[in-house]
């Protein structure tokens, strides 16, 4: 009996120590205002194709432009040209609906940026 319990407990500890690890993947989209109240400093919007919004903690992603996007010799990736337009693949962790950005790339910058460059 003692030995069933340990087993058990053993069994819920890897159940809760999975739960706490976030889920790693990726998804492309377009930056998008952040809606009435509900902008961060650090944070971005994305909605995917199917139209769904995903909020996206930037503040320790690394940036870099996908390798099919040409991007002028004296422009570096960086949030700061993730601007409303902005088409991005996002990789990171997903933890209560929220996005942790490991790596974002550039795909297309938003026509404000381009204009500007």
């Amino acid at each position: 009996m003692l030995c069933r319990r340990r087993i058990c407990f053993l069994l819920l500890l890897l159940v809760l120590s999975q739960a706490a690890f976030g889920t790693i993947g990726s998804f492309r989209g377009k930056i998008v205002s952040a809606p009435t109240g509900q902008a961060r400093a650090g944070w971005v919007f994305v909605q995917g194709p199917n139209g769904r919004l995903r909020l996206v903690d930037i503040r320790k992603a690394e940036f870099a432009f996908d390798d099919d996007f040409r991007a002028p010799a004296d422009l570096n990736p960086s949030a700061k040209l993730l601007l409303q337009g902005a088409e991005v693949r996002v990789v990171g962790e997903q933890q209560d609906g929220e996005w942790r950005a490991m790596r974002v790339e550039i795909i297309r910058l938003a026509a404000s940026t381009r204009a500007n460059s």
